[in-house]
């Protein structure tokens, strides 16, 4: 048969351990840290070699950022032209199985899973991971991959314009779409909320619809400095939800304790992860405003690409 040898799990493995060796000098060491390391190639079918992502997550990363580099890797090695297929664990051998290539139909969340309001726009697959941000975004992706919540609370914090509330939405939107309970809300949101709670006396149904979800987003905690009442609704929040099995990713422009929050609230946050999120380095910036550019479908010269990414502050301004 055609596929020989070369279907053997052996052969396989030593296939994708030299295109793995190429890739360790293409992509910068966090990404092949963040996203290949832990694939493994488990057939090839149809002109593709297929290669299991950690999970389906990073598969749908991989797809769309570094198909490309990995087949010209893939190339450099194999005589015959592969393209490369990344799937999510145990998708090979459901794909084996199921001869007429059935799929599930993808689970779209109920609107009253999400309390808050989620900006869609802001996608995990869409979301630019530098150096700076490593940290944050694995943390977060533990979030809503491998059963989710593995550590908990997890505290984001950087100053304006570095993808904070992205990857916060981010997290939200996957963890909707898998169909998980989310309460989405911005400091002042849940400040809002629950003070109008206490005014039209329905702090009961407050707290059952932000302490049932099975993971808590709140962006902007700066703005609950000084708060004193709200604080200690969020600190129970925080209980009830961790205790429950729910995870929380809190965005912040300060450190829990330099924004001067109770003992208490910092000893829950700093008892999961607290990752800092850092502003794009120079090469960075030009690559992210390279690829918003191609979104857009406009083009620039290249003097214009110099200005804009030797500038400073946020690449948001």
């Amino acid at each position: 048969m055609a596929s020989d040898g070369r279907q053997s799990p052996r052969a396989l493995a030593r296939t994708w351990q030299a295109v793995l060796g190429r890739l360790e000098l293409e992509v910068s060491r966090a990404n092949f840290e963040t996203w290949l390391a832990g694939t493994s190639a488990r057939a090839r079918r149809e002109g593709e070699l297929l290669v299991e992502a950690r999970s389906a997550f990073r598969a749908d990363w991989l797809n769309e950022n570094l198909a490309p580099v990995v087949e010209r890797c893939l190339a450099a090695i194999e005589e015959e032209r592969l393209g490369v297929r990344f799937i999510a664990p145990g998708e090979a051998s459901r794909e084996q199985s199921d001869a007429g290539g059935s799929t599930e139909p993808q689970v779209e969340a109920p609107a009253d899973q999400v309390v808050g309001q989620v900006n869609r726009a802001f996608t995990l697959s869409r979301y630019f991971r530098s150096e700076g941000s490593a940290l944050a975004l694995a943390s977060c992706m533990g979030l809503v991959e491998d059963g989710g919540a593995v550590i908990s609370p997890v505290v984001v914090h950087g100053p304006p314009g570095v993808g904070k509330t992205h990857l916060l939405h981010g997290v939200a939107a996957r963890a909707s779409e898998q169909g998980l309970r989310v309460a989405c809300l911005s400091g002042e949101g849940f400040t809002t909320r629950y003070q109008r709670a206490l005014r039209e006396k329905t702090v009961e149904a407050f707290q059952d619809a932000v302490r049932s979800v099975d993971l808590l987003i709140i962006d902007d905690l700066h703005d609950l400095a000084g708060k004193t009442g709200t604080l200690r609704e969020l600190v129970h929040t925080l209980d009830a939800v961790t205790h429950a099995g729910g995870g929380a990713a809190i965005g912040s422009e300060l450190r829990p304790r330099e924004l001067g929050l109770p003992e208490r609230l910092c000893s829950r946050l700093e008892a999961g992860i607290v990752a800092t999120v850092e502003p794009f380095a120079a090469s960075e910036r030009r690559t992210f405003i390279e690829q918003r550019l191609q979104e857009l479908r406009v083009a620039l010269p290249g003097w214009c690409l110099e200005l804009l990414s030797g500038g400073a502050g946020s690449v948001r301004s």
